[in-house]
C-alpha cells in the first residue's frame, strides 16, 4: 500500500527504498525559493498580488489567460472555483480541505545534498517575481551533472534541489506576451553588464544568477520558476522531449567546438567519450568540414557515432587508442581532441593523441587530477584549453539546426517522475545510449525507461516523510564506472550453467531456516531446503559481450589448464585489465597514482602494483557498480565484525575457473563420481566463496543418483542429487552417522567417492572415526580434496599428520588427497599437483601396473598455478621477487579478479616450485611487515583523496 500524507511543514514525499526516516523534509518556511502556492478563482489566479493572467485579462489578453489557467489545472491537479470550494465545504464535503491544499503543490524530484539519494515530494508551487515565468515542464534531459550534484563533485551549496537544467516547458504564468508559448531554458543566467557579457562571453560571467538544476529549482518537476528572458522559442514540430537536450549536450558541444576550439574544416578531430555532447559534437564537427574520429568503449554508442557522421570509431577496450588513433592519422594526430570522460588516463590519452600545435579541450570533468611534466607539453606547443557551457547565442544556433533536421540529440528513453531515479542509474551505469528524458506528464512505465535489472525507480507518492532510495552501493567506488564502463546493451537470454543457483535464492532459503526452527531443524529437513534452494536462478546478470573484457578473459581462460603458458599474451590481458581497473577502481587508483605507477608507466605484468588483502576489509575495491553483484566475504574467524567483502558483478570467469580447475585436479580421470561434502551448503552461507564453490562442483560433477543411501533414521531413500552431498550444515554440525551410512553404501556399490571438506570438517570426521573405532577401505578411485586450517576439537594437526590418518581412517592413499588454496579476495584457486600427477601414466595410456606404481610413490606436493593466473614471491618488506626456491609472501596476479584488483599480496608463505608454489602457512607480524606497509599506504592514499576536488 501506497499514502499520502502532508506533514507538520506542509510536503509530502517520499524517496523510494529505506525504512523510513531519512533526510527530514525542509520547513517551507526556511527555503527562499518555496512561495505561497497558487490558487483558482473562477477560472482566473489569484495570489494576493495580481498575477500574470490577471494582467493579461486587463489588457485584452484573455486567451493566453485561458490557455495559462487550463494548465495550471492540469499541473496542479484541480480541485474547482473557490465557488465550488466554499459549496463543498459546506454541504460538509470531508475531502474539500485536502483536494484544495494539493492544488497548490506539485510534484518534483528533490535532491538533499552530496551522497544522499534523490526523493519525489510534493513542495509548493513556487510563484515567478517580475520578469520571471512559469513554465509547466514538457521535458528535462537527464545530463552527468545531476551525478556530479548527487556525488559532490558539484555542490552550489542550495539544498534541497530540484535537478534538471535542460529543460522545454509551456509558459503558464509570467509576461503576456510569452502565456502558451513553449520555450527552450538558457539555464544561465548572466548579469548582461558585466565585461564578459558585453563581449558576448556570458557564459563565464562572475555576477551570473541563480542557475535551474543548479542552484536553484530545476526542470525535474511539474513547473519551474526562469527568468523571462532566459527563454528560446520552441520551433513548431520539435518534439519537447528531442528539444530539452538541446539546452545544454548539443549547446555545449558547440561552444567547445567554435567557441573554444575553432575547429576549421579539413582538421582531424578526436571525440573521447560519446555521450550525449560526445554525439552532438561528432555531428557539428562534420558540418565543420572537419574528420571525426569517435573513441569510447561501448559498441552500441560507437555504432550510433558512426550512424551520425563519425569517419573512424575506437574502441578504447579493444587496444591502445592512441596507437590506433597514431595509426588513422598517418602518426601525425589530431588537430584536437575534445575529452570528455574526466578520468586521468583519458586525459594523457588525449595529449598523446595530438599532433603538434594540438589542442586539448577539456569538457567533462570529475574528481581525477592532471598530472602531466609540463616539459610534454612545451616541446610540441600543446595547447590545454576547457570549455564551459555555452551562450544563448550558441543555444538559439543549434535549436535553428535542429528545427532544420541537421543536428538531433538520440533519445534513449522518455521516463516519469517516479523514474527518475531509473534514468540516473541507468545513466551512471553507462548503459543510456544518447540522452535519457523525464517527461513529469508522462504515466509511470508508459514509455519505459530503458531496460534495466539494476535501477530502482521512485516510488509514488506515500507517506513517512522523506526515505533514501538505495542508490547503486558504494558511490566512492563506482563514481568514474559510469564513464569507463562499456554499454549494457541485452540480458543474458537464459542463465548460463555458470549463474544457474541463486544466491538470493539461498539468502532466502537462509532466512527461512531461522525462522522456521533454526537449529532445532533435523538435517534431513535442512538437505531438502539446500536442494530447494540450489536449483533457484541468481538474479539477471549482463551477457558477457556487455562487461569490459569479460569475453576475452573467458576465451583466454576456456582455454584450459593444460593451454600454453604465453606469458606475453598473459601480460596484455593484464595490462589492459590494469588500465580499466585504475580508470574506474577509486580507491585502487589513488594507491597507484600515490606510487607513481600508472597505465602509463607500468609495462609488464609483474609492475602492477598490489593492494594487500587486507585492504579487502577496508575499503570497497570495486571497478563497476556492486549493486546487485555476488558478494562474498570471509569467514571474520578473528573479527566477525570486519570481513573482507569482494564483488562479482558476473561469476562467469569465476565458475569456470573454478571447473575447469576442479576437474584437472581432482576429477583428473574421470567426468563424474559421487560427492561427500563436509561444509555447509550454499543457501546457509550465501556470502561463502566456499560454500559457492563446493555447491558448483557438485551441481557439475557430482555422480550422487547412481547410488543408494540411507538416512539418518536408517530408511532407504534414493539420492536425488545434492541434497544427499551435504553432511555438514549450520543447524546441525557434522551428521556423522548418516555420513557413515553413505560410505558404507559406496563401499557395498564398490563405487568411489570424492570427498570434499574443509579441513575442520575433515578433521572433526576422522576424529569422530578415532574415538568409535571406525576404519573405512573406501573403493579403489576415491579420494579427498580438503582446504583450510587443520585444527581439531583437542589439537592442531599438521597437513603430514592428518593425511596420514585419512590413509589410515578411510584408505584413500597420500596421492589422492589434494589440498586446495583459495581466498575471498581472489577469484582462482589453486589446488595440489599430486593427483593429476599420480594418474597420467593412466591417461596416457600405460598399464595400470604402471599407474599403480606411480600412486606409490613418495607425494611432493605444490600448488599449480593456471595459465589465467601468476603467483611471484616477493620479499616480505621490499616486496621484492625472491629467488627460485626462497621463502616469501605469495604475490599473486589473477585475470579472474576481473571487476575489483587483479594484482593481490597475500598473508602467506611458500616458495616457488616448478611452474607453481609450495604454500606454508600464514605469515607471522613481522613476515607480514610488507602487508601492513602497503595496507597503511591504501589507507592513507583513500584518506588524502577524499580531500580532492
Amino acid at each position: 500500500m501506497q499514502h499520502t500524507t502532508t506533514g507538520s511543514n506542509g510536503k509530502s514525499a517520499l524517496c523510494a527504498g529505506g525504512d523510513g526516516g531519512g533526510v527530514p523534509s525542509a520547513e517551507v518556511g526556511a527555503n527562499p525559493r518555496a512561495a505561497v502556492g497558487i490558487q483558482h478563482v473562477d477560472g482566473e489566479v489569484a495570489d494576493g498580488g495580481g498575477t500574470g493572467a490577471q494582467r493579461a485579462s486587463a489588457t485584452g489578453k484573455s486567451r493566453s489567460a485561458s490557455v495559462a489557467d487550463r494548465a495550471l489545472r492540469d499541473a496542479a491537479t484541480p480541485g474547482g472555483s473557490s465557488a465550488q470550494r466554499s459549496w463543498r465545504a459546506a454541504s460538509g464535503d470531508p475531502h474539500a480541505a485536502a483536494r484544495d491544499e494539493d492544488r497548490s503543490r506539485m510534484r518534483a524530484v528533490r535532491l538533499y545534498g552530496p551522497g544522499l539519494p534523490p526523493c519525489l515530494e510534493r513542495i509548493p508551487v513556487p510563484r515567478p517575481a517580475s520578469g520571471e515565468a512559469l513554465l509547466r515542464v514538457l521535458a528535462a534531459g537527464v545530463c552527468h551533472t545531476e551525478l556530479q550534484l548527487m556525488d559532490g563533485t558539484l555542490n552550489p551549496g542550495v539544498w534541497p534541489l530540484t535537478p534538471g537544467h535542460e529543460i522545454v516547458g509551456e509558459v503558464v504564468e509570467g509576461p503576456a506576451d510569452l502565456l502558451g508559448s513553449r520555450a527552450l531554458v538558457y539555464y544561465s543566467r548572466p548579469c548582461g553588464e558585466c565585461a564578459f557579457c558585453l563581449a558576448g562571453q556570458e557564459q563565464v560571467c562572475p555576477d551570473a544568477g541563480p542557475q535551474p538544476g543548479l542552484s536553484t529549482d530545476g526542470g525535474f518537476a511539474e513547473l519551474v520558476r526562469v527568468a523571462a528572458d532566459c527563454l528560446v522559442p520552441l520551433p513548431a514540430g520539435l518534439d519537447p522531449a528531442e528539444a530539452a537536450p538541446l539546452g545544454c549536450a548539443a549547446a555545449t558541444a558547440l561552444h567547445a567546438l567554435d567557441g573554444v576550439a575553432g575547429v576549421a574544416a579539413g582538421e582531424t578531430i578526436v571525440v573521447y567519450g560519446v555521450g550525449g555532447v560526445g554525439l552532438a559534437l561528432v555531428q557539428l564537427g562534420v558540418l565543420r568540414g572537419a574528420r571525426v574520429l569517435a573513441i569510447g568503449r561501448s559498441a552500441a554508442k560507437l555504432q550510433l557515432a558512426r550512424e551520425l557522421g563519425a569517419a573512424e570509431v575506437v574502441d578504447a577496450g579493444a587496444g591502445d587508442p592512441v596507437l590506433t588513433l597514431a595509426r588513422l592519422t598517418g602518426g601525425q594526430g589530431a588537430h584536437a581532441v575534445f575529452e570528455l570522460v574526466g578520468a586521468q588516463t583519458t586525459l594523457l590519452a588525449g595529449i598523446d593523441m595530438l599532433r603538434r600545435q594540438g589542442r586539448l579541450v577539456l569538457v567533462g570533468y570529475g574528481s581525477a587530477r592532471l598530472r602531466i611534466n609540463p616539459l610534454k607539453l612545451v616541446l610540441r606547443e600543446t595547447r590545454l584549453l576547457s570549455s564551459l557551457g555555452n551562450t544563448r547565442a550558441e543555444l538559439v544556433e543549434v535549436v535553428r539546426l535542429a528545427a532544420e533536421g541537421a543536428l538531433r540529440v538520440p533519445i534513449a528513453g522518455r521516463y516519469a517522475l517516479e523514474d527518475a531515479a531509473a534514468a540516473l542509474a541507468e545513466l551512471r551505469s553507462g548503459t543510456v545510449v544518447g540522452r535519457a528524458v523525464v517527461v513529469p506528464n508522462l504515466a509511470r512505465g508508459a514509455q519505459g525507461p530503458i531496460a534495466s535489472q539494476t535501477a530502482r525507480p521512485l516510488s509514488s507518492l506515500a507517506s513517512g516523510g522523506p526515505r533514501p532510495l538505495p542508490q547503486q552501493a558504494s558511490q566512492e567506488a563506482s563514481h568514474e564506472a559510469s564513464r569507463g564502463a562499456s554499454q549494457v546493451e541485452e540480458r543474458s537470454q537464459k542463465a548460463s550453467r555458470e549463474a544457474s543457483h541463486g544466491v538470493e535464492a539461498s539468502r532466502k532459503a537462509s532466512r527461512g531456516a531461522d525462522e522456521t526452527g533454526g537449529a532445532s531443524r533435523g538435517a534431513a529437513e535442512s538437505a531438502a531446503a539446500s536442494r530447494e534452494a540450489s536449483h533457484a536462478p541468481l538474479p539477471a546478470v549482463r551477457s558477457a559481450a556487455a562487461l569490459p573484457l569479460e569475453a576475452e578473459l573467458l576465451e583466454f581462460v576456456r582455454r584450459g589448464v593444460d593451454a600454453p603458458r604465453d606469458d606475453a599474451e598473459f601480460s596484455v590481458l593484464a595490462l589492459r585489465l590494469f588500465a580499466y581497473q585504475f580508470a574506474n577502481n577509486r580507491a585502487y587508483r589513488l594507491l597507484c597514482e600515490r606510487r607513481g605507477q600508472t597505465p602509463q608507466t607500468v609495462r609488464h605484468w609483474r609492475e602492477i602494483p598490489p593492494v594487500p588483502i587486507a585492504a579487502f576489509k577496508e575499503t570497497v575495491l570495486a571497478a563497476e557498480p556492486i549493486d546487485g553483484a555476488a558478494e562474498f566475504n570471509s569467514s571474520g574467524t578473528t573479527q566477525p565484525e570486519h570481513k573482507s567483502r569482494h564483488f562479482h558483478p558476473s561469476l562467469r570467469l569465476y565458475d569456470l575457473n573454478a571447473r575447469l580447475n576442479f576437474k584437472a585436479h581432482v576429477l583428473p580421470d574421470v567426468e563424474h563420481m559421487r560427492c561427500a561434502v563436509l561444509f555447509p551448503h550454499r543457501s546457509e552461507m550465501p556470502n561463502s566463496s566456499l560454500a559457492h564453490w563446493l555447491t558448483l562442483m557438485v551441481d557439475t560433477f557430482s555422480g550422487n543418483t547412481e547410488v543408494t543411501v540411507s538416512d539418518s533414521s536408517g530408511d532407504a531413500a534414493e539420492a536425488t542429487g545434492t541434497g544427499d552431498s551435504w553432511f555438514v550444515t549450520l543447524a546441525g554440525g557434522l551428521d556423522a552417522d548418516r555420513l557413515v551410512a553413505a560410505l558404507d553404501s559406496a563401499i557395498a556399490a564398490n563405487l568411489p567417492v570424492c570427498l570434499l571438506a574443509a579441513s575442520f570438517g575433515l578433521v572433526h570426521f576422522l576424529e569422530y572415526c578415532e574415538a568409535t573405532g571406525l576404519r573405512f577401505q573406501l573403493p579403489p578411485g576415491s579420494r579427498v580434496m580438503d582446504t583450510g586450517g587443520y585444527k581439531g576439537r583437542s589439537r592442531e594437526y599438521s597437513r603430514d599428520d592428518l593425511y596420514a590418518l585419512v590413509t589410515d581412517r578411510l584408505g584413500v592413499p597420500p596421492s589422492h588427497i589434494v589440498n586446495m588454496y583459495g581466498m575471498t579476495e581472489h577469484g582462482t584457486q589453486f589446488l595440489d599437483n599430486t593427483l593429476r600427477e599420480a594418474v597420467a601414466p593412466a591417461l596416457g595410456g600405460t598399464s595400470t601396473r604402471a599407474a599403480d606404481a606411480a600412486r606409490s610413490r613418495p607425494v611432493s606436493r605444490f600448488k599449480v598455478v593456471p595459465p589465467w593466473a601468476r603467483t611471484l614471491v616477493v620479499d616480505p618488506v621490499t616486496l621484492e621477487e625472491r629467488p627460485h626456491g626462497e621463502r616469501g609472501l605469495l604475490l599473486h596476479f589473477d585475470l579472474v579478479n576481473r571487476a575489483s584488483v587483479l594484482a593481490v599480496l597475500s598473508e602467506d608463505v611458500g616458495r616457488a616450485v616448478g611452474d607453481g608454489f609450495e604454500l606454508f602457512g600464514r605469515a607471522s607480524a613481522a613476515e607480514a611487515r610488507g602487508c601492513s606497509i602497503a595496507l597503511d599506504e591504501l589507507i592513507e592514499a583513500v584518506r588524502n583523496g577524499e580531500d580532492r576536488p
